[in-house]
């Protein structure tokens, strides 16, 4: 018996997503660029979204970033380390299974609309090997079907969700809220 998608997306290069996946990228482009982001913990400048954190030897947690945009990854992977993360990332859902399977996670961002396998399939996946795993769905916040993904991904078990672009603050309270 075939299985049917839950959402199935036109990923031809004149589709509506492709229109959204490159607006989403300058809107990105623009957020990172006014939204700086210090170069190491120690930059507690009154800008600086870690003022007054130090490191106190701890160890790290593990979180895994799924998303096909690198400039995404990159952004959401210096928040995290910033934060006292020690973090992997995967372009998609399938090099995301093959980090979970190898390594021990304490919790999972994914983006929802990638190629190769989706954000939807990934933490279904995860869920059946993990279930109790915090897991943060994020997704464009500039599109009408993003709020619908996002609503689809906390009905399928994300215990929290964010709409690009975010802070560093609203990630690491969400990443934090869903660990508790």
């Amino acid at each position: 018996m075939a299985t049917t998608p839950l959402i199935e997306i036109n990923k031809s290069p004149a589709s509506p997503r492709a229109k959204i996946a490159i607006a989403d990228k300058f809107r990105w482009k623009e957020f990172i660029r006014n939204n700086r982001m210090p170069d190491s913990p120690d930059d507690t400048s009154a800008t600086s979204p870690f003022a007054g954190q130090t490191g106190d030897g701890a160890v790290q947690k593990h979180i895994l970033v799924i998303d096909d945009d690198d400039m995404v990854c990159s952004f959401v992977r210096k928040a995290l380390e910033m934060s006292g993360y020690a973090v992997s990332v995967a372009s998609n859902g399938y090099e995301a299974m093959v980090i979970f399977r190898k390594s021990k996670l304490d919790g999972v961002i994914t983006d929802l609309l990638m190629p190769e396998r989706d954000g939807i399939e990934t933490i279904l996946e995860i869920r059946r090997h993990a279930p109790d795993i915090p897991i943060v769905a994020i997704s464009g916040g500039f599109n009408s079907m993003s709020s619908v993904y996002l609503k689809t991904a906390e009905h399928l078990g994300a215990d929290a969700v964010l709409s690009k672009p975010f802070s560093v603050e609203q990630l690491i309270t969400a990443l934090e809220s869903s660990m508790k």
